[in-house]
């Protein structure tokens, strides 16, 4: 029998999130608590946190071990805002810098289609090509 908990939670941290409630399903399938029907509102246990920090992505592990404190039972909701505020200030500063870089990246080729007409329409002018466009020698 395959268990729901054996299966890795991925490599992102909506992905460990996924997992995360899977497990918290396992855990309303064996509880003897019938009011426990949202796996969100399941109380996150350090055994489903561990797997989760053994079996999500190692660059995370570290954070994610000091993330959550065995004496503080929070249910799997807070711990999945926790997962999604860190990675937001993981990442977040990195989304902007790739941003900024494909920005500049299409202003430099704008540039230098910009200039490529240019010396286009210089050429045909008439201008040697060992003058530049002032008539200076290079």
């Amino acid at each position: 029998m395959i268990s729901i908990c054996s299966k890795p939670s991925g490599k992102t941290i909506e992905q460990g999130i996924q997992h995360l409630r899977e497990m918290a399903v396992a855990e309303i399938v064996f509880s003897d608590d019938p009011n426990t029907r949202n796996p969100d509102l399941v109380p996150c246990t350090p055994v489903m946190w561990r797997k989760l920090v053994r079996l999500g992505p190692q660059e995370y592990s570290s954070a994610l071990t000091i993330m959550k404190r065995d004496d503080m039972e929070e249910i799997v909701l807070d711990m999945a805002k926790k997962l999604r505020a860190y990675a937001d200030a993981v990442h977040g500063p990195a989304h902007a810098r790739i941003a900024a870089l494909e920005m500049h990246k299409r202003k430099l080729e704008d540039k230098m289609e910009e200039n490529h007409k240019n010396t286009q329409g210089g050429d045909q002018r008439g201008l040697s090509p060992n003058l530049c466009s002032t008539g200076h020698r290079f």
